[in-house]
């Protein structure tokens, strides 16, 4: 008893508070930054994403063109080399039909599986400054088993299931995984 009473009244004390405050901050000049995202995906064209970064409280533009014209960096030069050898992507807007991402550098040639030699990618910006990157695919890592659990509560609509995949780590290793499920129907993700 003596804690619900102790309760009801820290609860009305919270609630009787005026818990409402208008705050100032005083934010920093922005300062507009370039982000890259790309993918190498075996088998896949290189494609990369070069946009720019946007101060939170600036205006959105109404236009979808303007919007584009603001956010995506054309005026790039980028270069991905593998094996010594070098491959320029071309500003060409698109969809990738598979994944759905944006991209605004592509070239037709495809990512190779490689898990010894280094992708290095080199960007050159209009201003002159370069953005440089490198990375390498990890060996893939084989798995167990995978072994799939229903749970049947009697509704087919509200059933559901987990997904539990087995894989041996290295030991002594700090390794990272994602595991990514999609939906396929008709050879397309859906």
């Amino acid at each position: 008893m003596r804690v619900a009473l102790y309760l009801l009244v820290l609860s009305a004390s919270i609630f009787a508070c005026n818990l409402e405050q208008e705050i100032e901050l005083n934010l920093p000049e922005y300062e507009e930054k370039i982000i890259v995202e790309a993918y190498l995906e075996a088998n896949q064209p290189y494609q990369l994403l070069l946009t720019r970064s946007s101060a939170y409280f600036a205006a959105f533009p109404t236009d979808i063109q303007e919007t584009f014209n603001q956010i995506l960096v054309n005026d790039a030069e980028v270069y991905i080399t593998h094996r010594g050898n070098t491959v320029r992507l071309n500003n060409t807007p698109g969809v990738n039909p598979l994944t759905g991402k944006l991209f605004n550098y592509a070239v037709a040639e495809t990512v190779v599986f490689d898990t010894i030699e280094p992708y290095h990618l080199e960007i050159m910006l209009a201003d002159g400054s370069t953005i440089e990157s490198s990375t390498r695919f990890l060996p893939t890592v084989p798995l167990d088993s995978i072994v799939v659990e229903f749970e049947d509560n009697g509704n087919s609509a509200t059933d559901s299931a987990r997904l539990l995949t087995y894989f041996s780590d290295r030991p002594g290793e700090a390794n990272f995984y994602r595991r990514i499920l999609s939906v396929y129907q008709d050879g397309r993700l859906n």
